[in-house]
């Protein structure tokens, strides 16, 4: 390239961390002080590739030095602590955002449930609807899972139930894959038929995927009449595929 400009260092500062070569990417971020072209998006960008690549401490470096920070550099700092396990000052970090959007609310939302704090998840989700941030289907699917993952059979269903009763948001395939994994696990399969089986023919696809919770439960209570049913309406849905035959054989290792 004959003449570099500020918009050609950023281009290449951004792939360069995007794709994990990190040290590239501080290389060209030296050179770019150096010549004075430093932007907010660069700094940005090389903050969330320490972010994703888990260097806490270049991270916290590059955003105490920003001279200024938009919600991106912010969200990536919040994920960069969230990742780490640094929930409180993730949440710290919530708490000091000039403005949060639901990118930053989704990305703290996650790393509580992936914590296994269910109701730390379903009080950060009520604290984003006082903030006036509509619900959505990643924010809802985050709460589902730490109540699925903690095991709680009502507050599962009752979340799932309120999707659409109270927020309006329709359930897609893997908030049904979500609330029939629980259900199956609290070993009322019958229940959790039924509900797999109302799942909108346009969320179940032609894939069978979403029947294996269900037949991994008939095989755990050895209920070889459910698993029948399972595996036959995966095959109706997709004969030839590798995941119809799999069920098959699971489903021949249940006793009779």
């Amino acid at each position: 390239m004959p003449e570099w400009n500020l918009v050609s260092w950023t281009a290449m500062l951004a792939a360069y961390a995007q794709s994990g070569h990190l040290h590239e990417a501080r290389e060209l971020f030296a050179a770019m002080e150096e010549r004075d072209v430093r932007s907010l998006f660069a700094y940005t960008a090389i903050l969330a590739g320490h972010a994703q690549d888990g260097d806490l401490d270049r991270a916290k470096g590059v955003f105490d030095e920003m001279p200024g920070r938009g919600i991106a550099a912010w969200t990536a700092m919040l994920v960069a602590y969230a990742r780490r396990g640094h929930l409180s000052k993730a949440r710290a970090l919530l708490l000091a955002m000039p403005e949060r959007d639901i990118i930053s609310w989704s990305s703290m939302l996650a790393a509580v449930a992936h914590s296994g704090d269910s109701s730390g998840a379903a009080r950060l989700f009520q604290w984003m609807q006082m903030e006036g941030v509509a619900a959505e289907r990643a924010s809802l699917l985050c709460v589902l899972v730490a109540v699925s993952d903690a095991g709680d059979l009502a507050s599962g269903c009752r979340w799932f139930a309120s999707m659409e009763l109270d927020y309006g948001v329709a359930p897609g395939r893997i908030h049904y894959c979500c609330v029939v994994d629980l259900i199956s696990r609290a070993g009322r399969l019958d229940e959790a038929e039924e509900v797999a089986l109302g799942m909108p023919v346009e969320e179940r696809g032609e894939s069978p995927d979403w029947c294996l919770c269900l037949l991994g439960a008939a095989g755990s209570q050895n209920d070889a009449r459910a698993g029948a049913r399972v595996a036959r309406a995966a095959l109706e849905m997709d004969p030839g595929s590798s995941q119809s035959f799999v069920l098959l054989e699971k489903l021949c290792g249940l006793s009779v």
